[in-house]
């Protein structure tokens, strides 16, 4: 496993990250921004995709599960395909924190994005049981499980707009599919 160090030019990290935050590095290896809602970032790295080539994140005892982390992401490249592979680096200069160097498969557009965030979220829960489990245990996550699955199943490309937000005050993949079943995604979610 490669080791990473980042760089805090504009003081974003302070001397301890936060819990459970996104942490948007550019190719310098400099955190250029941060968020602690999965949502908020949403809207940064929209509208500065070409700047985003790292994502950091930060959980209690992130580096003690790494490997079962991996492992929840090799399962998702082994149903997508190599394209969706993503490479996980531990942080050498800070506790806590990965590094994820995104591929262009999880930037291709903002459902895509959204759901590698909410998966990112998911794969900290996964070290204490299987994928399915999970999935059911994070709450966001299960929300959306019958998208997930159906997403994981090759219907990566979204057919709407980008713009529902549920009443739930969601918005993103989980706005989008929130507590749809499975026949409800066929016209929202096909194969490219």
């Amino acid at each position: 496993m490669k080791l990473f160090e980042i760089g805090d030019p504009y003081g974003y990290i302070g001397g301890k990250p936060a819990k459970g935050y996104f942490y948007f590095i550019d190719d310098d290896c400099d955190a250029l921004k941060f968020f602690s809602c999965r949502d908020e970032s949403q809207t940064y790295w929209n509208e500065n995709l070409s700047n985003v080539k790292y994502i950091g994140f930060t959980q209690p005892e992130i580096n003690l599960n790494l490997l079962k982390i991996c492992e929840f992401w090799e399962f998702i490249a082994s149903k997508l395909g190599e394209e969706a592979r993503i490479e996980i680096m531990n942080c050498s200069n800070y506790n806590n924190f990965i590094v994820i160097q995104v591929p262009q498969f999880w930037s291709e557009n903002e459902t895509v994005r959204s759901l590698f965030t909410l998966l990112l979220r998911t794969s900290v829960v996964y070290y204490r049981t299987t994928f399915e489990k999970a999935i059911k245990d994070y709450d966001l996550a299960n929300s959306v499980r019958h998208a997930i699955y159906w997403f994981l199943d090759g219907h990566t490309k979204p057919t709407g707009s980008f713009s529902i937000r549920h009443p739930n005050g969601y918005y993103g993949f989980v706005g989008e599919y929130y507590d749809l079943e499975k026949e409800e995604l066929g016209e929202k979610l096909v194969k490219p």
